[in-house]
C-alpha cells in the first residue's frame, strides 16, 4: 500500500505589524457592515474580507473599495495592521491591499 503523507499545518499570525507582505489568498466570505463611518469620508457601507491562505492562516481586509470577490483567489500585497484571535483561531488583519488575480 502506498501511504500519502500530507502535511499538516498549524494556523498562525502572519508578519509583524508595519510590515508589508505579499501572500496568495482566497476569499471565503464577505460581510456587508451598514453606517460605520469611515474617518473624513463617510461611504455608509464597508465590507469585512474573511481570507485565507495555502497554510490556513486566517486574514482580515475591512474597506469600502475593491478587493477580492467570495471565491476568489489572488495575490494580495498588504500591510500587516494587527494580530488578533477569534475563536482560538489566530488572525492577521490587513490594509492598504493590491490585488493580482490569476
Amino acid at each position: 500500500m502506498i501511504g500519502t503523507h500530507s502535511r499538516v499545518y498549524q494556523p498562525r499570525h502572519v508578519g509583524t505589524v508595519g510590515q508589508r507582505i505579499e501572500v496568495r489568498l482566497t476569499c471565503e466570505r464577505i460581510i456587508r457592515i451598514v453606517g460605520v463611518p469611515q474617518g473624513y469620508w463617510d461611504t455608509g457601507v464597508i465590507y469585512l474580507h474573511i481570507c485565507k491562505d495555502a497554510e490556513g492562516n486566517h486574514y482580515l481586509y475591512k474597506g469600502a473599495g475593491k478587493f477580492l470577490k467570495e471565491g476568489q483567489t489572488g495575490t494580495v500585497r498588504a500591510t500587516v495592521v494587527s494580530h488578533k484571535e477569534y475563536n482560538g483561531q489566530p488572525q492577521t488583519k490587513i490594509n492598504r491591499p493590491t490585488v493580482r488575480l490569476q
